[in-house]
């Protein structure tokens, strides 16, 4: 179930990449209230990590605009 919308079976869910963390959100609802989302291109293909607000990266988190 998605903890931004708590709405289950309205599409995948990705868990945030802490693995401590149980938090899931659906990638619009995460874009939406601007949770972290990062995108790489692997040789296997894409690999997405997200976190929550909890967990973001120390370095995104100095570049935010206040």
């Amino acid at each position: 179930m998605c903890m931004i919308c708590n709405k289950a079976g309205q599409g995948p869910v990705l868990k945030c990449e802490n693995p401590k963390c149980s938090c899931q959100f659906h990638v619009e609802c995460a874009r939406i209230n601007k949770y972290h989302l990062e995108c790489f291109l692997t040789e296997e293909g894409f690999k997405y990590y997200i976190y929550c607000h909890t967990h973001r990266p120390l370095e995104f988190l100095k570049n935010l605009e206040f």
